[in-house]
């Protein structure tokens, strides 16, 4: 073999190892770009979940805040009572909705989270009519709404509250 031909193949080899390097550097920047996005969105949501509290525990120590929401509720008349309640779900689920959020973008699930979900699914389902009227067409997706929905199916499937709760992992 003559040093034309072993400088011609060396050409033809590291162009093919240079190829292979800028297309694994395009998948691993596309990849480490979708990660980024998810934990950004999720970021931002958890944020959201973690400073909506102090809006819900101001309704339950300032009556004034409490009537203002009452008279701005767009799903029926309440009680400051009730609004306080429609306010105690929305912490509860705000967690939930979180966790289920964060399964949608691509975290797995976990026992905690299904444990979770599961015991605010149970908590809830004893208000579940009032909850589908006043608390989910407030703020949640219908993907989420739908989800918790069947979970209470699920419990009704079971037997119903308190016999057919959902399982604690």
């Amino acid at each position: 073999m003559d040093w034309d031909a072993v400088r011609s193949t060396a050409i033809v080899l590291s162009s093919i190892v240079a190829l292979i390097s800028v297309i694994f550097a395009i998948y691993t920047a596309r990849s480490n770009k979708k990660l980024l996005l998810a934990q950004e969105r999720n970021r931002q949501a958890g944020a959201y979940y973690v400073t909506w509290p102090s809006t819900n525990f101001a309704l339950f120590e300032n009556d004034d805040i409490a009537d203002l929401e009452m008279t701005m509720h767009p799903y029926g008349q309440l009680s400051i009572e009730q609004i306080r309640r429609v306010h105690y779900f929305f912490e509860a689920l705000n967690r939930t909705y979180a966790i289920f959020h964060n399964i949608q973008n691509g975290e797995p699930e976990n026992d905690y989270s299904v444990s979770l979900i599961n015991n605010i699914c149970n908590v809830t389902y004893p208000s579940r009519d009032f909850i589908k009227t006043h608390v989910l067409p407030r703020g949640y997706t219908k993907s989420f709404a739908d989800f918790i929905e069947e979970k209470w199916r699920a419990i009704d499937g079971n037997g119903g509250w308190p016999k057919g709760v959902l399982p604690m992992n």
